[in-house]
């Protein structure tokens, strides 16, 4: 089965103040966590929808092409367009976020190994889902007619018979950076890992 991944990185990031994935985050820029954790996870295809050539370029550098969202204004739903016209030939895809920087590599290829065809495979913390969420292929043509800021949730809650839940052990890995406050908590997480036994 030939499973893609699609990257979202064109959001306007108006909570943060904007330009969050660029925002340094131990060091180095906050999507550059998810640009390496895809890397080496067996995708049949990658690619990223991003918000500025310069996150493009970036991506690129970890083997991962795409092309560029112009009006985010539109919202998601453009995004997702847009990737799934570059998951030709796939069974089905993966939905990323670039904006969880603690999501591990080990749990995209947990979602990987346990996806069932024809279903959606959604990432969940008891009870509370959230991304990366797998869809089947069958489901493209639903994705791809959203408008606005319909999400792929949107076409999830119209499928529940489909829905299949993929258990991530803490909370944090689907944790979005959303504002100053999220990549302050993130830093002093990253800090007390690194310091703990």
């Amino acid at each position: 089965m030939k499973i893609g991944c699609v990257l979202l990185a064109a959001g306007a990031a108006s909570r943060f103040g904007g330009g969050k994935l660029c925002a340094l985050l131990g060091g180095k820029p906050v999507i550059e966590y998810t640009l390496d954790n895809l890397r080496d996870v067996p995708f049949a295809r990658r690619a990223i929808v991003a918000a500025t050539p310069e996150l493009l370029a970036l991506a690129q550098r970890y083997g991962i092409d795409g092309t560029v969202n112009d009006r985010p204004d539109l919202g998601v739903s453009r995004s997702i367009r847009m990737g799934l016209e570059l998951m030709d030939g796939t069974d089905a895809c993966m939905f990323c976020v670039a904006d969880q920087p603690l999501l591990r590599r080990q749990t995209l290829v947990g979602m990987l190994q346990s996806y069932e065809r024809g279903t959606i495979l959604m990432a969940a913390h008891n009870g509370q889902s959230g991304n990366p969420v797998i869809y089947p292929a069958s489901l493209y043509g639903e994705l791809s007619s959203l408008v606005g800021e319909e999400s792929g949730k949107t076409v999830a809650c119209r499928h529940e018979g489909l829905l299949r839940v993929f258990h991530v052990p803490d909370s944090l890995q689907l944790s979005d950076i959303d504002t100053r406050e999220d990549l302050i908590a993130a830093e002093e997480f990253l800090r007390d890992s690194a310091h703990s036994p």
